[in-house]
């Protein structure tokens, strides 16, 4: 692998068979992918240059969700719901887990995932890290190779 440095003191990481096409041109950091001026008054994104545009419906997705991470084997082209899957726990999470949170009425730790478009609730729990526990085996179960695990 080769680093590949960009603005604001950022570097993208790619495998060595790319690195010197990719290397000739300069790379800026943008909303935590490196991207390059398309000429046209666009950009374009360094994942695809390696691995192309995804089909109509589909995303690229980094396996470890480090968008400077642009290993071929950390690329891969998957639907929107399964992106989603492997999102981390959002910024403003409180309890520091995917898909757990406070439950006010039943003062516990709730988890919960999506599954099929829909909630599912996996139970209340008075640790936390049980909770986390229970949301990790359901996404696993339920998502797979596109589940992310609460931490």
């Amino acid at each position: 692998m080769k680093i590949i440095p960009l603005t604001q003191g950022k570097v993208a990481v790619v495998d060595d068979d790319d690195y010197e096409r990719l290397s000739g041109v300069k790379w800026c950091y943008s909303e935590g992918y490196a991207v390059r001026n398309s000429g046209a008054g666009g950009q374009i994104k360094m994942h695809h240059q390696i691995i192309g545009k995804p089909p109509e419906g589909f995303v690229t997705d980094h396996r470890n969700t480090n968008g400077l991470d642009n290993r071929k084997d950390n690329l891969r082209h998957i639907t929107q719901a399964k992106n989603v899957m492997n999102k981390k726990a959002q910024r403003n999470n409180t309890s520091g887990f995917k898909g757990v949170y406070w439950h006010k009425a039943g003062q516990k730790w709730c988890a919960e995932i999506k599954a099929d478009g829909k909630r599912v609730r996996l139970g209340l729990f008075v640790d936390k890290d049980a909770a986390a526990q229970a949301y990790n085996a359901a996404s696993e179960r339920l998502h797979g190779e596109f589940g992310r695990a609460s931490a």
